[in-house]
């Protein structure tokens, strides 16, 4: 790692901070629910040629299903989740009412330091 002084208002901007977190090309968090799936239908069940095929589908098709779903949008898991979580709600409110009650203002100190 290099020491030099970087010029006045430039910082650098580390790739891990902005590269969206994958697990062998695919976003971590389906393939974590993907691998659970697999493991319980692979292990959970009896051995049975129909079960641990369907398992080997999964782990082969699931996972580049996964992988394209992250190459198209590496934020795809975070979109669902908001997607099903406002989906319930009739439409999603910009903001509140001109009606609404004026929220009273935080202070920027909290009020013990800001009486002594």
């Amino acid at each position: 790692m290099s020491l030099e002084l970087q010029p006045l208002g430039e910082v650098p901007i580390r790739q891990s901070l902005i590269r969206p977190r994958t697990f062998a090309g695919a976003d971590w968090r389906l393939v974590i629910m993907l691998w659970t799936i697999i493991l319980a239908l692979a292990l959970g069940a009896p051995p049975h040629w129909t079960t641990l095929s369907l398992a080997g589908l999964l782990a082969t098709l699931g996972h580049w299903g996964i992988v394209l779903l992250t190459k198209f949008d590496p934020y795809i898991a975070e979109i669902a989740v908001r997607h099903f979580k406002f989906h319930r709600q009739p439409y999603y409110p910009a903001h509140a009412s001109h009606r609404a009650p004026l929220r009273p203002p935080r202070p920027a100190l909290p009020i013990s330091e800001w009486r002594s």
